[in-house]
């Protein structure tokens, strides 16, 4: 499968476009290393005004512990967020295995992403959702986040097995359960909030680097601006 890599961006237009070899382009459009002759289909990216997000999309192995010793491949995508605004802005990217509980735990995987279909492309997301109707939680469930003053920058991973396996919350939460079979594009996306959250972090291990602090956040569904994801790019056959 061809790496394709894009800039996905919000102005002051309120318009988000993706650079393409030095363009600006309203939409979407996939990226190789140089440009690949034909374009991937057209998206509906969106994201959060003063933040930009770099995503390259391919396959590859995980990397976090333990996980690579199943030997299978799958879909992996390395991103950097941006935070090119005059205030902070929380990534929601440390998605536990399950959500629902009120304490986050200490280790997480931070390659862990949702896998679902929406309008017939694949999405793997790191995100919240939002309660079922007629749930409601004794303590809001908790997420990990990190956030980003203005100038900042946070580069992550995220990896989804092939062939591609539904993975949302349990049915607490108001997520898509469609069927996934069948898809031939894919994207990714990560919920960006504005703000700071409630003080308090924890240190997220699993990735055997140095990370930043990651900070609980309670898990909410993404706004109308709040969700920034990279344009449609091929599923490998």
């Amino acid at each position: 499968m061809a790496r394709h890599t894009a800039l996905a961006t919000r102005g002051t237009t309120g318009l988000l476009g993706v650079v393409v070899a030095g363009a600006l382009l309203t939409g979407c459009a996939g990226l190789s290393g140089p440009p690949d002759e034909a374009t991937t289909p057209p998206g509906q990216p969106t994201g959060t005004a003063g933040v930009t997000m770099r995503a390259t999309l391919s396959t590859g192995m995980p990397r976090a512990p333990g996980a690579a010793a199943t030997g299978t491949p799958g879909l992996v995508v390395d991103y950097t967020v941006r935070n090119t605004g005059d205030g902070p802005v929380v990534v929601h990217d440390r998605v536990p295995d399950a959500l629902g509980s009120a304490v986050l735990p200490t280790r997480l995987n931070p390659e862990h992403a949702w896998v679902f279909a929406v309008e017939g492309v694949l999405r793997v997301s790191k995100q919240g959702f939002a309660p079922a109707p007629g749930t409601r939680f004794v303590a809001a469930p908790r997420t990990g986040a990190h956030v980003l003053p203005p100038g900042a920058t946070l580069q992550g991973r995220a990896f989804a097995p092939l062939p591609p396996r539904l993975d949302v919350p349990g049915a607490e939460f108001t997520a898509p359960r469609g069927p996934i079979a069948g898809l031939t594009s894919w994207q990714f996306c990560v919920q960006v909030a504005r703000g700071v959250p409630v003080p308090g972090a924890t240190t997220a291990a699993g990735s055997g680097l140095a990370d930043p602090p990651v900070v609980p956040v309670a898990v909410t569904a993404p706004g109308p601006d709040e969700l920034l994801c990279s344009p449609v790019a091929p599923l490998p056959p």
